[in-house]
Parts: C-alpha cells; structure tokens; sequence
C-alpha cells in the first residue's frame, strides 16, 4: 500500500471558476484573485487580505513591507532555527540578516525564553516565529516582547492554516500573516500565498510591494518602495476557490488524522516526541512528526529507510537553518542544538484529508513493527 505526503483530489467549483478565466480571456490578477482575497478574509475574520504568487513570495513580501517603517538592508529579523527553509531566505532575499532562535524538542517551535537576548536596539527590526506543523507558537508572549521593543511581529503560518491559541487566531496577535497554498496544505491553489492583515498601513505596503513598489493598484512607473513582481494569477486564484470550499472539512478531518495517530501510537512516547495539542490550543495539521528522545536507542536513518521501504513517504524534520549550505557564510553552524538534533533524528509524514482508514491502519501497523 502506498501512503504519499500529498494528494489532490480537486473540488468540482475548481472548473467552473477556471472556465469563467477562459471564457474572459482574463488569467493574469483580476476579479478571481479579488474574491479569493475577500473570502479568505471572511473566513479567518481579518479585515485584509493580499494574495501573491507563493507562501515563499508571502514571506518575502511581509518582510519587504517593513522598509515602509524604516528598516534598512542589514537588520535583523529574529526567527527559528527549524522550520521550512523559505522563512530564513525570504528574510534573505529581503535584504535583512536572519537571527536564528533555538527551539523546543517537545513542540517544534521558537523557544520564546531563548528571544530577549537576541534582540539588538537599533539592528532588529521584527520577530517571525513559525507554526510548525500547524502548532501555534507561544504568540501571545512573543507579542508582549515585540511591543515591549517596538518590533513588527509577522508569523509565519504556511503550515498552521485556522490555528488558534487561546480561541483567538494568529491575525489577532500579528502585524503581517503568511499563507501557502500549495499542495500538502490545508487551502491548495496550485501555487499561491496570502498576506493577512487587520491593518489598512500594512495592506497598502503589501500591495505596492508585490506590484515593483508601485502605489497600491497602480500600473504608473512610479516606484517609491522597493518591490518585486509578486502577483498571482487568476487561474491560481480559481483553484483556491474551489478548494475554499471544503476548507473547514479538510482542517476538520486531518485533525481526526492526527489523533488517530497520537492514540495509536501513544505506547511509544516513551522513545519519541511528538507535538501535542495543549488545552489552549487548536491545531491545524500540516503532518505528523515524530522525533526520537536522546536515549531512546533509535536510528532515523534506519526508520526512515524503513518506512519508505514499505511505501509510506516521509520528510525529514527540515534540519536546522543555521546548518544548510546556502547560510554557510554566517557562520552559525550548530547554534541551534535543538533544532540540529531534531533534524537527524526527527521526520514527518501525511496526515493528508484524503488517506483512507486502510492507508491510516497501514502506517499505524509498518511503525509499530519497526518498535518491535
């Protein structure tokens, strides 16, 4: 049987709108890109909403929008040592320097405790944690420390679509919100990302930024920001609408997901870490991981080799930012023990709306005969 991270099943609405961008001939941004920033916006009950052509761009326009409020090429933005590349080189490619807090084994996320001491008056600029594996991070705590520094706060929450801390979601805490539409995620669009704001200043830059830093739905040549060509297309934008609208199911079932996993597979915490859903929090999946404790006896290369012998893909825990290559030059390497241990000895697989009970069975059965 095999288990993959991703598969698609498109909603019906999916053609009608894509049929509507054919028929006017009209595929690039317009009215397809407009109402799926508007429903977004319904939906997470925000106020704005700026779509872009990818979660990475997302990132990348949150973080070029911060030069509106003076920030220059050079300052720093505090962000986790783990999670998805994109976060740390969207703060690269933005001009800014990536400083990297560890994170906790037992939730993935930013250790909020480790933030304080990277902050440097005058050089950073913004915090950006991550809601990895669609956990929230501690975001009311990290908002009480960027305002207390007066930094910008952007999460990203490519991962955490609808997740939630203490009933209030992560538009309520942040200045800017970033979203992924792509094809292991909770919304699909092909490629698309969303920038979610209840601010109209952060809106503004938002959408001079993504246009080459023209005025807001402005095609004149004047370029008073430094932006890029961000936009997405309404052929994207059709997708995502479609798939709007099983949203909530699919949020609703990959949590079902996920506690099958936890309640199958809660005889070997003992040996793992996994990321637990706390009393105050709602998670919206992105997968399961699971990272081996310290001296839990366990080889990740051996289970990794194992699970995909039988079928089932997985992904490593990203590895720490620090530690990949294309950051070499910062010489950070090994700064974020955490985050480097998680990332040899942790993966993740699907938790994807569409497994069926045999697929969920199958996986539970092959990791359960590894222990054994």
């Amino acid at each position: 049987m095999r288990v993959p991270f991703a598969d698609i099943k498109l909603h019906p609405k999916c053609k009608d709108h894509v049929n509507d961008c054919l028929n006017s001939n009209h595929l690039t941004l317009g009215k397809k890109t407009d109402l799926l920033e508007k429903r977004w916006s319904e939906i997470n009950k925000h106020r704005w909403t700026v779509a872009v052509n990818s979660g990475t761009s997302a990132c990348l326009a949150a973080c070029l929008a911060l030069y509106t409020k003076g920030a220059k090429p050079g300052d720093e933005i505090i962000t986790p040592g783990l999670s998805f590349i994109a976060t740390s080189t969207a703060i690269r490619a933005a001009g800014f320097t990536p400083v990297w807090c560890d994170v906790k084994k037992e939730t993935l996320n930013i250790d909020v405790d480790l933030i304080k001491p990277l902050i440097v008056v005058g050089k950073t600029i913004a915090i950006m944690p991550v809601s990895l594996m669609g956990k929230p991070s501690r975001i009311n705590d990290i908002k009480s420390i960027s305002d207390e520094n007066n930094l910008s706060l952007i999460v990203d929450n490519c991962e955490g679509h609808g997740c939630r801390l203490n009933d209030y979601v992560m538009e309520d805490y942040a200045d800017i919100t970033v979203y992924s539409a792509y094809a292991a995620h909770c919304l699909f669009s092909v490629e698309l990302g969303l920038c979610d704001t209840n601010d109209d200043y952060w809106r503004d830059a938002l959408y001079s930024v993504r246009s080459h830093g023209r005025k807001p739905h402005s095609l004149f040549f004047s370029h008073d920001l430094f932006g890029l060509n961000l936009k997405p297309t309404d052929l994207h934008a059709s997708i995502g609408l479609g798939s709007l609208e099983e949203y909530k199911t699919v949020i609703d079932k990959r949590r079902c997901n996920v506690e099958f996993f936890r309640t199958e597979l809660d005889n070997l915490s003992p040996f793992c870490y996994f990321s637990e859903e706390e009393d105050n929090e709602f998670c919206s999946p992105h997968a399961f991981s699971l990272t081996f404790k310290e001296d839990s006896g366990y080889d990740m290369g051996l289970f990794r080799k194992w699970m995909e012998l039988n079928e089932i893909e997985v992904k490593i825990n990203f590895g720490a930012i620090p530690d990949h290559g294309c950051f070499a030059y910062l010489n950070k390497q090994g700064s974020c023990p955490n985050a480097t241990y998680i990332g040899k000895h942790g993966c993740h697989w699907s938790v994807n709306q569409n497994l069926t009970q045999d697929q969920l069975n199958y996986v539970v059965d092959i990791v359960q005969r590894f222990f054994k």
